[in-house]
């Protein structure tokens, strides 16, 4: 009996298409992540502090005078 290879049964190209589908879907989350990333830096370094964006008090806000006048 000779045995030859079944050529109804290809998985070689299968596993290839796989391997290629899981290397593009690595490749995009990736990307994402450092897109994700760049954007919370952004978001970082664009967003005042909470020090430095408002005054503690309306007090420290307002400039003092020499003389009270409504007090």
């Amino acid at each position: 009996m000779d045995h030859q290879p079944n050529k109804d049964n290809s998985v070689g190209p299968l596993i290839g298409i796989v391997i290629i589908l899981l290397i593009l879907v690595l490749g995009g989350l990736y990307f994402w992540g450092e897109r994700l990333a760049e954007q919370r830096e952004m978001r970082r370094v664009k967003a005042p502090s909470a020090k430095s964006a408002r005054p503690a008090s309306l007090e420290a806000s307002v400039p003092a005078s020499s003389t009270p006048e409504y007090r």
